[in-house]
């Protein structure tokens, strides 16, 4: 079966301690699964690339299940899924180490330098699902892990679009790195504080002018104020999408990925450049309802979806 849209990247299972406390354990995540969660509400033809432990149903699986996805893009490498300690910290940042979940439920920090990330992914097994593509969404650091031919002869040969989201990196010697990233990509995605390591600026209005003489467009996410997407010759800012109010919202986890993928999703169907921010917005809004990905995707939830960013696009 051909699928007009892929995410390729990380599952992971998610262990999760809050500012006020709390600590929640078992839940589904992986940057790669949650940008994979904010397509599918968009786009029924989508599919996951991504390598899973043999556990991975105990966890993943039913949101699968429920929703309708297909598990022919998953490689099950090992036992378990990773699981990793995602810590958040006042100032909005966040820490994501792996780790070994215990018997009594404690978490032992995995040393990473002997421990394979769930990351690598053969070419030769994206390329199966490439004929008829027009969307491919790429994480992080894509190029060291799978080489350049996604976005060159890959790229050439079926004519589909590249979404990257920038991060994890955070260091301001990945700036020439990342300059010569984005040559490969049809659009692009950081947030604001990602955004001043890597172009040396101090502030979103700088990094707006930067993002603007590069040239490629940029889905730029600013937090809990929204988002802006910004090309040579438009900049649009989307206020953020409350689908309830704000006090009933319950876990940010994962929506920055969400978006991202709604994002690409978006610029590849045409959408303006306001509609594409309100659409990113607006699955985040969802994503942010409940822990983990939004749980049940059917026509009436994309119709209401759709309807909130228009009504966003159109007050902005």
């Amino acid at each position: 079966m051909g699928y007009k849209y892929i995410v390729t990247s990380s599952t992971l299972v998610n262990n999760i301690e809050y500012l006020d406390g709390r600590k929640i354990t078992g839940l589904l995540g992986g940057c790669g699964f949650y940008a994979y969660s904010g397509l599918k509400m968009l786009e029924d033809s989508s599919l996951f690339i991504s390598v899973m432990g043999e556990d991975y149903k105990k966890y993943h699986g039913k949101w699968m299940e429920d929703n309708g996805c297909s598990d022919e893009g998953l490689i099950i490498q090992g036992a378990h899924t990773q699981q990793t300690l995602l810590k958040y910290f006042p100032n909005g940042d966040y820490s994501d180490i792996p780790v070994q979940l215990n018997y009594d439920g404690t978490f032992t920090p995995t040393d990473t330098k002997n421990i394979s990330r769930p990351m690598v992914i053969p070419i030769e097994h994206i390329e199966k699902f490439l004929p008829g593509l027009k969307g491919l969404y790429l994480f992080g650091g894509w190029r060291h892990s799978m080489g350049d031919s996604l976005a060159t002869d890959l790229r050439e040969k079926y004519g589909y679009k590249i979404m990257w989201e920038v991060t994890p990196w955070r260091d301001s010697s990945f700036h020439d790195e990342f300059i010569d990233t984005i040559k490969y990509c049809d659009i692009y995605s950081f947030n604001d504080r990602e955004s001043f390591d890597y172009l040396g600026v101090e502030n979103e209005e700088e990094a707006i002018k930067v993002i603007q003489e590069l040239g490629v467009p940029c889905f730029y996410r600013d937090g809990i104020k929204g988002s802006y997407m910004v090309t040579k010759d438009e900049v649009a800012f989307v206020p953020i999408t409350h689908v309830v109010p704000h006090e009933q919202e319950i876990d940010p986890t994962g929506c920055g990925n969400s978006s991202t993928a709604a994002a690409m999703w978006a610029f590849c169907e045409g959408y303006s450049v306001k509609e594409i921010a309100a659409i990113g917005n607006a699955v985040a809004g969802y994503n942010v309802m409940q822990y983990g990905p939004y749980p049940d995707i059917n026509p009436e939830m994309r119709k209401n979806l759709f309807e909130i960013a228009k009504k966003s696009a159109a007050e902005a």
